[in-house]
């Protein structure tokens, strides 16, 4: 039998009703106001042995299931802005953490401990990873849900889409209460004016939208093209600001190549509208398999740099092992010269007598000191390269193969 997430349509195996389970019917109706939001009306309690009262939210299509389990992550308050670990150790009920955590890293490159699950994630690529990872863990097996169902529910979610199929209304539906409006009180004068006049006072609401990390110097116009770059997968804009800088004239550039349209950084009107217009991102199958021998054939400056450092790491470890073998010469008179110094000063202090034999070790043995400074040399190299190779492949860095 499959599992209950699959069975049930409901990736995040997310509950229904929550309390014991009760004496008699085992489907009823749930009270869960995320589920309910996106059509669940049924909860399946599981005979799993555990005796915890476990059940499951039952939902009609994967496209529902998969809203419900992004619009959880991304409304509730226990994982909203979380750290990746602290949220995923609530979401299990600290339950198997630390392997929970390495299924979904392994399976959503960039992904780490400290990553914070917030609304930038979520558009982006990695959250879609990250979703289907984590149906993989809770159902031990891959959701048959397609992709295509994964991308509309993202885009319902953050509504720029519409429902395959319509919600239920079957079940009272919980609404998200409109944000509230700054309003401006008029003054006790103009009220007694007002009133004389027969008239109500005007008051004034600032309907602006909220901008957060606005520059003081920023276009707010401008803002707004940077989060929708960023919404649609261009996240190489960075941190929406208001101001043009080098990364959004990157993400500029890198839609225009993208879309068709006439290459430059400008945001014009074809701009505007064929990104208002364009779904997520898709990544090229030559950016999705690119390796660092791709990059560095298409002279990525970055790579080509940590190359540098890799040789300088290769010379470290070849001189090191060089200087393995018996040292004469030069390395013995300093020793002895060391030791004539540590022989005259013996009987000044014991910490210098101890400095003079730090001193001496080293010189004896700075092939093994070479040696391993170049191996973390490489490594650290190594571990870059791999770093760029993922961005890359996310669309974080800008194109190397134009």
């Amino acid at each position: 039998m499959e599992p209950a997430a699959i069975r049930y349509k409901n990736p995040g195996a997310m509950w229904g009703r929550t309390g014991k389970r009760p004496s008699s019917a085992k489907i009823v109706a749930t009270n869960a106001a995320i589920p309910l939001k996106w059509g669940s009306t049924k909860t399946v309690y599981l005979n799993d042995g555990k005796g915890q009262g476990n059940n499951i939210a039952v939902f009609d299509t994967w496209v529902q299931g998969i809203c419900a389990q992004l619009d959880l992550w991304r409304t509730s308050p226990k994982y909203r802005n979380k750290r990746f670990a602290d949220a995923i150790a609530t979401w299990s009920g600290g339950n198997n953490v630390h392997s929970y955590i390495a299924f979904c890293k392994k399976r959503v490159p960039g992904l780490t401990e400290d990553t914070i699950m917030n609304d930038a994630f979520w558009r982006s690529p990695s959250g879609l990873a990250f979703l289907k990872a984590q149906a993989a863990h809770e159902a031990g097996k891959k959701m048959p849900a397609a992709d295509a169902d994964w991308i509309e529910a993202q885009q319902i979610v953050f509504g720029r889409g519409a429902a395959r199929k319509p919600v239920k209304t079957a079940a009272p539906i919980v609404e998200t209460a409109p944000a509230p409006v700054a309003v401006q009180r008029p003054g006790v004068w103009g009220t007694l004016w007002n009133l004389l006049r027969g008239k109500d006072a005007a008051v004034r609401t600032d309907t602006a939208k909220a901008r957060p990390g606005l520059h003081p110097n920023g276009d707010p116009a401008l803002y707004d093209q940077q989060e929708l770059l960023s919404s649609k997968g261009y996240t190489e804009v960075g941190q929406p600001d208001g101001l043009m800088g080098r990364k959004t004239t990157n993400a500029i550039r890198a839609f225009r190549a993208e879309a068709g349209l006439p290459a430059g950084d400008a945001i014009d009107a074809k701009f505007s509208a064929a990104l208002a217009a364009a779904g997520p991102r898709q990544v090229a199958k030559s950016r999705a398999d690119a390796s660092a021998s791709d990059l560095r054939e298409k002279g990525n400056t970055q790579v080509a740099t940590l190359d540098g450092f890799g040789l300088l790491g290769k010379l470290l470890l070849g001189g090191g092992l060089l200087g393995g073998a018996e040292q004469q010469g030069l390395l013995t008179k300093a020793t002895d010269t060391l030791q004539s110094a540590q022989d005259t000063l013996g009987t000044v202090t014991t910490i210098l007598t101890t400095i003079i034999g730090i001193a001496q070790w080293c010189f004896a043995h700075w092939w093994l000191i070479a040696a391993g400074c170049g191996l973390y040399m490489l490594f650290k190299v190594a571990m870059a390269v791999l770093n760029m190779v993922v961005l890359f492949r996310q669309g974080f860095l800008s194109r190397a193969d134009k």
